[in-house]
């Protein structure tokens, strides 16, 4: 309920384009809370475990925005981090907070 379904369609074309482009694999998590768990936690072990990006590339990328803790965490893995930098990461999550 975060996006209308306009919203949401858009963003899971771009997102599907990126993918199939084979530059980064992205998946956008929304979760109630974390229920006490720790965010970096978290987030490391649902990239793990849903296997985001190619194994030889490792440019998978996670958004996961906690919304009872209002807090949001992006995972990036080690082949896009020279392009997916902590600045940038910052830059999308500063744009992300106002929703």
């Amino acid at each position: 309920s975060i996006l209308n379904p306009d919203e949401e369609d858009r963003l899971n074309n771009q997102i599907r384009s990126l993918h199939q482009s084979g530059l980064i694999q992205i998946s956008v998590l929304t979760i109630k809370s974390l229920e006490g768990e720790v965010l970096e936690d978290y987030s490391i072990k649902v990239a793990q475990t849903w296997g985001l990006g190619s194994e030889i590339k490792d440019n998978g990328l996670l958004i996961l925005l906690a919304m009872k803790e209002r807090k949001i965490r992006i995972e990036v893995g080690q082949g896009i981090e020279g392009d997916v930098t902590d600045y940038l990461s910052s830059r999308i999550i500063s744009k992300l907070t106002p929703y």
